[in-house]
């Protein structure tokens, strides 16, 4: 009932399409399907005496037209499987061994975590890339900074990953980097530091609380700030 109500206006546009396909004048992208078209509900014509239906020309029934959108959701789950696998591979390129690679896959990674689409895909992967993304940290500004960023927006996103962070170590490595100075900016480490420590086991690493040198890592902190 929809389509019967929206065709006199999305009828003239596909006709427009396809004449443009036949004479020439208009060229679909490289990605369009043209067996799509052949899938269009258009509705029937009329009804005979018995109620059952007949369809205008190039019509399909009703058990077609349920096969083309089971088809096409199909197809959907095929893409999102295929972003998936894409994603992976952009997290194995971050432990590649050529400089030049971690700090392009490092980028697009930190340019991901600025959406809400791309926080929950890599929140996803949070195992394999929190890994890798801290071990960044230690090398030179052009991979580390773009690491640091991720996190910073990672961490920010999920106490999931901030758990995982902290159980990998990244209280320390913050600290130790900052001290070192030639790694990610000091105010990226700052903020990094700052979203872990949200977490309860994130304060209990930097305080050391209970621990023989508890406190050290605040003073050392200071020492290194002041």
């Amino acid at each position: 009932s929809v389509f019967r109500k929206a065709r006199d206006i999305l009828i003239p546009i596909f006709l427009c399409i396809v004449r443009g396909m036949i004479d020439k004048t208009a060229v679909p992208p490289s990605d369009f399907n043209k067996a799509f078209l052949i899938c269009l509900p258009k509705g029937s014509a009329s009804l005979l005496p018995d109620g059952s239906e007949i369809y205008e020309a190039g019509g399909i029934s009703k058990v077609e037209y349920k096969k083309a959108i089971e088809f096409l959701e199909n197809r959907k789950e095929e893409e999102k499987k295929k972003e998936k696998d894409e994603v992976d591979e952009l997290v194995e390129f971050l432990s590649d061994k050529r400089s030049d690679v971690r700090k392009e896959a490092a980028t697009i990674v930190a340019g991901l975590t600025g959406t809400d689409y791309g926080l929950q895909t890599l929140t996803d992967k949070r195992e394999t890339l929190i890994s890798h993304l801290l071990h960044l940290l230690g090398k030179d500004p052009p991979e580390s900074t773009p690491s640091a960023q991720a996190l910073i927006n990672l961490t920010g996103h999920s106490l999931e990953v901030v758990s995982l962070a902290v159980n990998k170590g990244a209280v320390e490595r913050c600290i130790d980097f900052i001290k070192d100075g030639e790694c990610a900016p000091v105010d990226l480490l700052l903020s990094l530091l700052a979203n872990i420590t949200k977490a309860e086991g994130g304060v209990h690493v930097l305080s050391q609380e209970g621990k023989p040198l508890e406190g050290f890592y605040i003073q050392r902190l200071v020492q290194l700030l002041v």
